[in-house]
């Protein structure tokens, strides 16, 4: 995907009168659904076979964006992403009025690291859980929520991987909305975390030779779940949607078509905020909010 823009300019909108519509056209041919996946029950979760050993590294990142819509009575019944296994594998929890936990196995248990209150209701929100071998951390919108250490070797699990439920316990489910699922067998940091929370991935990101699983949820065929790293899974009576999961207003790569050296940068503006995948226009307050285009050269033909 790729931003083909009318006009290319910086413009800080304290010196542009009233409000201003910026209009960004993705070329059509580029143009790549968003959709995510719905989960409602103990019945409605999507599995990948444990044919992939690198979902089992030692050091590793998970993240998400989740859209919950209803809170399970415990953080520990919520399961966002699991691949958990007897005192083995590693889980992404949510549930007790916002709480997020990230867990996994060592030798006769498991480690936590538990936020409370850390998720809001009928919000999207960026989660991801980190491994580096010595600590473990626990982000929420790419900013550090939790840690813990990890004194005992981890241990693998050999179960699946699950998506808004675990394999170990039916009633352990996620409800919300899921997108953008992505497993990595090395840890990144808080900066590439927050730097491609909101971009679909691409051989632009620094880590991208260590994504094992990455699961964008925009396929549309029913039982199915495409990988665009990893080995494809199902999906268990889940449904696709037309995603507002905010993979686009902080920042997009690849604006120029001189590799990864391009960015387009929407300043002041939130996740979830104003500024649309789905229109191509973003909304602009004219006040605090603006839009930079850096590094963008030799821009021409169908790219203008």
């Amino acid at each position: 995907m790729r931003f083909v823009a009318t006009n290319v300019f910086s413009c800080k909108l304290g010196f542009c009168m009233g409000l201003l519509v910026l209009s960004l056209f993705l070329q059509p041919d580029l143009i790549a659904q968003n959709n995510d996946l719905t989960f409602t029950s103990a019945s409605t979760y999507a599995s990948v076979a444990n044919t992939v050993t690198d979902l089992n590294s030692a050091t590793l990142t998970i993240e998400a964006w989740i859209y919950p819509t209803a809170w399970r009575p415990s953080e520990w019944q919520g399961s966002i992403i699991n691949k958990e296994g007897t005192n083995a594998g590693y889980f992404l929890r949510c549930g007790n009025n916002g709480a997020l936990t990230f867990g996994f196995g060592k030798s006769g248990g498991f480690n936590f690291v538990t936020v409370a209150a850390a998720l809001k209701l009928n919000t999207w929100q960026h989660v991801s859980a980190v491994i580096n071998g010595t600590n473990c951390y626990l982000y929420r919108n790419g900013v550090l929520v939790g840690t813990g250490t990890t004194p005992a070797a981890y241990v693998p699990s050999t179960l699946p991987l699950e998506i808004g439920r675990s394999n170990i316990d039916f009633n352990r489910y996620f409800i919300g909305k899921i997108d953008e699922v992505r497993i990595w067998k090395t840890a990144l940091t808080a900066q590439v975390i927050r730097d491609w929370s909101t971009k679909t991935v691409s051989s632009c990101h620094p880590n991208f030779g260590n994504l094992v699983g990455y699961y964008e949820c925009n396929n549309t065929s029913s039982g199915v779940l495409t990988a665009t790293a990893g080995s494809n899974g199902t999906v268990q009576n889940a449904t696709y949607a037309s995603s507002s999961s905010p993979i686009f207003p902080w920042s997009y790569p690849q604006v120029s078509n001189s590799g990864c050296s391009g960015n387009l940068i929407a300043s002041g503006l939130a996740p979830g905020g104003q500024g649309s995948n789905t229109s191509g226009v973003l909304t602009l307050n004219g006040t605090n909010q603006y839009v930079t285009l850096n590094g963008i050269n030799n821009l021409s033909g169908s790219q203008i």
